[in-house]
């Protein structure tokens, strides 16, 4: 029997056949959730309602400030309009966003030119582009704004310390688990944390815990003293919704009248953290010293070193900041490498130069979550401090950034991904990282490479100080990028927690040679654990005998920087 044409028919339709018992679907899906939400019906459950979606209409209005770029040549052609949201000068970066990558490159290569600055100067002898500021204003539109779920994050409490890469607490201490809603038409209803099966519900926006010996649930080491707690927490909103499930490991070892704590957890990031551990899923020893080198010191002076830099000193003459012309061949081995007469000429800047930065990689470092001395040691090796271009490797920066490096970047650090993203693409046109087109892709690299290098012809020695803070925060995510594609590796070999298959020392080795040739330890590492009957099945000593051939320097490269 076929429809009558007023009969709803087609994909989607329950076909019920007069004069039959029996019914059919066309959609299975349909009628099997058919049947589910009828008989909830019938047993007498309510069904809620999904809540509505986290979005609203809102009238945004800021002020727009606009620069052209022009030609020294040719002042009446506006190469490119630049529009950004503050009063400064265009940044290196926001000048590629907003005109690409050639005329970024004809803007950062113009060399100064002393005759604009004269009242009468020809400016036909000027070569470039140049910016000029026009104007600016106000610019309002109304747009769809989505808000992502709430969440709630894990803090302890003020009397804690960072001692990298622990935390030093009083006993007992406090931790609170605070809940962020980002949707301002709804508010936190309340905090819920599962205390190993003990609920507790906080009716309000945080959630404070004292850890102490009353707790239930301790995970107890006889031989050392260290104890670990599990929990899980959520936040409930007004809007109807909840945050994800959180989880937590808490690990407490006691040192005299205080306790070293360590926190395993997505939603725990406050200064002077341990990053790295939480990819790995790894905490420090309990007992034992770490090596220095994974360290971070209480104050950025106690970074401070006195290296007997030869490229260092190679470039501080070469940028006229030290007087090497009583030396032979001005105080140059060869390019960009002093002789011994060069350097010591410029050893007393040398030494200050390598410790210009200390504060700020102190500063990142405790931000990100990594050693700070490590951190330094990697520049050392790397650059010297000097961040400029190496034009003999293609290389730029403090930690010798290469285009090949910045795909684990961008995949591995959404902090740096989803502002870059946004700011050049614009965020219409952003997806996750592994699903840009390789067009968009090659813009990113160029901005990051940008941010990265600090070498700037119309600044004094040739080196842009200012943004050295901007540079170093790129290379501190770098290595966190590295650690966090190093523990995955070694999931995707072991198919194990990396902490279970490599102590937290060698897990920071690999990390560093995966930072110089990531082919090479991975290669290693699938050798290795092939091979390996041992507990833990992967250490250092035994992984770097397997580094095929040609990848010797990756060897070096790690002993160097962690011995």
């Amino acid at each position: 029997m076929s429809p009558s044409p007023s009969t709803p028919s087609g994909p989607g339709w329950l076909a019920v056949m007069p004069g039959t018992k029996a019914w059919s679907c066309i959609h299975r899906r349909f009628c099997l959730a058919l049947i589910l939400l009828s008989g909830l019906v019938l047993l007498g459950i309510r069904v809620d309602a999904p809540p509505p979606p986290r979005e609203r209409e809102e009238t945004v209005t800021q002020e727009v400030y606009e620069w052209w770029l022009l030609s020294w040549q040719n002042p009446q052609e506006i190469v490119c309009r630049v529009y950004i949201d503050h009063p400064e000068q265009p940044t290196p970066t926001e000048i590629f966003a907003n005109c690409g990558w050639d005329t970024y490159l004809s803007w950062i290569s113009t060399p100064p030119c002393p005759e604009a600055t004269k009242d009468d100067g020809d400016l036909s002898k000027c070569e470039g582009l140049y910016l000029f500021f026009v104007g600016s204003r106000e610019v309002t539109r109304t747009v769809k704004k989505k808000y992502p779920k709430p969440s709630v994050w894990l803090y302890l409490e003020d009397d804690c310390t960072p001692e990298f890469p622990y935390m030093r607490c009083p006993y007992p201490f406090e931790i609170t688990l605070m809940g962020r809603e980002p949707f301002p038409e709804a508010s936190i209803a309340a905090v819920i944390v599962d205390l190993e099966g003990e609920e507790v519900v906080c009716e309000e926006a945080f959630c404070t815990i004292e850890i102490n010996d009353d707790v239930e649930g301790w995970v107890v080491d006889e031989e050392t003293g260290e104890r670990v707690i599990e929990l899980l927490f959520w936040a409930e909103s007004t809007w109807g919704d909840r945050s994800p499930r959180y989880d937590a490991s808490i690990r407490i070892i006691p040192d005299g009248p205080t306790v070293r704590v360590n926190i395993l957890s997505s939603q725990w990031r406050e200064d002077g953290w341990d990053a790295c551990s939480q990819f790995w899923d790894a905490f420090p020893p309990a007992q034992g010293k770490l090596p220095p080198w994974l360290f971070t010191p209480n104050a950025p002076s106690a970074l401070a070193t006195q290296s007997r830099y030869y490229y260092l000193a190679g470039r501080l003459i070469e940028a006229g900041l030290v007087d090497a012309s009583s030396c032979p061949n001005w105080g140059l081995r060869r390019p960009n490498i002093a002789n011994e007469c060069g350097l010591e000429r410029a050893l007393p800047l040398v030494y200050e130069w390598q410790n210009r930065f200390d504060e700020m990689i102190w500063t990142v470092s405790r931000q990100v979550g990594i050693p700070a001395v490590l951190f330094k040691r990697l520049i050392a090796h790397e650059s010297q401090f000097w961040p400029g271009t190496y034009f003999e490797k293609q290389e730029v920066g403090f930690g010798h950034l290469t285009f090949e490096a910045l795909d684990t970047l961008l995949l591995w650090e959404p902090e740096v991904f989803w502002p870059l993203c946004t700011q050049v693409l614009g965020a219409w046109n952003c997806t996750p990282y592994p699903y840009l087109s390789t067009e968009k892709r090659q813009l990113l690299y160029q901005a990051l490479w940008t941010q990265a290098n600090l070498a700037c012809n119309t600044c004094p020695q040739g080196i842009d100080l200012e943004r050295s803070g901007d540079s170093l925060y790129i290379f501190a995510h770098l290595l966190r990028a590295n650690c966090h594609q190093m523990g995955q590796t070694i999931y995707n070999i072991t198919y194990e927690t990396p902490g279970d298959v490599a102590s937290y020392e060698d897990l920071w080795r690999f990390t560093i040679a995966n930072y110089h040739n990531p082919n090479c330890v991975y290669q290693a590492l699938v050798s290795a654990y092939e091979e390996s009957e041992d507990d833990p099945p992967l250490t250092w000593e035994r992984v770097k005998s397997y580094f095929p051939p040609g990848c010797s320097l990756t060897v070096q490269y790690v002993e160097k920087i962690a011995p």
